[in-house]
């Protein structure tokens, strides 16, 4: 398998009863499969230290803007998107095979992110929080301009053409 940020040769390797692909010597990524992301990711559990000390070669520079092919899935574009709601490490995912791609020094973040599941689900919790708070009364607002715009529109008609000529009011609800 090929790196798909740096094109090295990638070797596998077992840690904790997981045996994860990495770019040994090269960019310093790392590829989970299904799952494996998982199983690793909690700083607390001790699970897949050794993953933050791959050799990597600095003068190899992967290009973090540039879309990335899945290493497994040959061809299949993976997509990029923030791996918690803390929106501080973006990772690659596979929608073909469900496998991750890491940079060099994600995993890292990830752990420091949050130590535990359960702060996590907190950090998820306070940002759709924020969101509904924010966005969705913005939202809220909008929808709610655009329904008295909707009503002054169909009381000109009326007033215009009486009830009879208003055709179609129907989609413009009941006012």
């Amino acid at each position: 398998m090929k790196c798909p940020a740096c094109v090295n040769d990638l070797t596998e390797k077992m840690v904790d009863n997981i045996l994860v692909v990495v770019c040994d010597g090269g960019c310093g990524g790392i590829w989970f499969d299904l799952y494996e992301l998982k199983r690793v990711n909690e700083n607390h559990e001790g699970k897949g230290r050794d993953l933050l000390y791959v050799r990597r070669d600095h003068y190899i520079k992967a290009d973090h803007t540039a879309r990335r092919m899945c290493p497994r899935c040959y061809g299949t574009m993976m997509m990029r998107h923030f791996h918690s709601s803390k929106r501080n490490v973006e990772v690659d995912e596979c929608p073909k095979c469900g496998g991750y791609w890491l940079d060099a020094g994600d995993l890292a973040k990830i752990h420091h992110a949050a130590a535990t599941e359960e702060e996590r689900k907190a950090a998820a919790r306070a940002f759709f929080h924020d969101l509904k708070s924010e966005k969705f009364q913005v939202m809220v607002s909008r929808s709610r301009d655009s329904m008295e715009k909707r009503k002054r529109i169909a009381r000109i008609f009326r007033f215009l053409c009486g009830d009879g000529c208003f055709a179609g009011s129907e989609e413009w609800g009941t006012f």
